[in-house]
């Protein structure tokens, strides 16, 4: 139900399931007033999960889950322990933040373009 919602015709195409993945937490991020943390709990536990704890679900695997990402991304803030994990965080000339387990030589072209262009 989710998958369709978010035009997900194909949950096993990689680029539908990336892409629906990302329209799914931008949306979280907007319901919860771009707050990182409830976002995340909401992508694992559901929004109504969030909503009825008022905060990140007393469920283990969810606390679990949101601690892991917050972490992974705080690595990813700091170069060399971003580097170190296997994180790389590029700034695109529009403003955006794109995350990737390769260094930027590895990215495809389309990519490196992106993050190229001023």
């Amino acid at each position: 139900a989710t998958a369709a919602m978010l035009g997900v015709r194909n949950a096993f195409d990689v680029r539908q399931n990336l892409e629906g993945g990302v329209r799914h937490l931008r949306y979280l991020l907007d319901r919860f007033g771009g707050n990182l943390a409830l976002a995340l709990a909401a992508y694992n536990a559901g929004v109504e999960a969030v909503t009825r704890y008022g905060g990140i679900p007393p469920y283990a695997e969810t606390q679990a889950y949101v601690a892991r990402i917050l972490r992974l991304l705080q690595r990813a803030e700091l170069p060399a322990a971003a580097e170190a994990a296997g994180l790389y965080r590029y700034e695109a000339a529009d403003g955006r933040v794109v995350y990737s387990n390769l260094p930027i030589d590895k990215l495809s072209v389309g990519v490196r373009e992106m993050l190229a262009e001023r």
